[in-house]
């Protein structure tokens, strides 16, 4: 994969994140089509904290990718 195609996925795996779409690497591999390594790979390199099955996040949250949902009252 090109270096523009896979920024482009990372940007598509970021936004599906933040708006709430899927929040677990299974979510985003099956909304997007994608296996979970490569979703991993992708959230590593985009510093996305997407949820893993074992309950533990891919990277850490940090001042720059925690999401807003997580701090708002209907986050559940």
């Amino acid at each position: 994969m090109n270096e523009k195609r896979r920024i482009e996925h990372i940007n598509k795996l970021n936004e599906i994140f933040h708006k709430k779409e899927a929040i677990t690497v299974s979510a985003c591999a099956s909304k997007l089509g994608y296996p979970e390594e490569t979703i991993i790979s992708w959230a590593k390199q985009g510093e996305i904290p997407l949820l893993m099955a074992n309950n533990e996040l891919v990277v850490p949250f940090n001042e720059y990718n925690r999401p807003y949902w997580l701090d708002s009252d209907d986050f559940l």
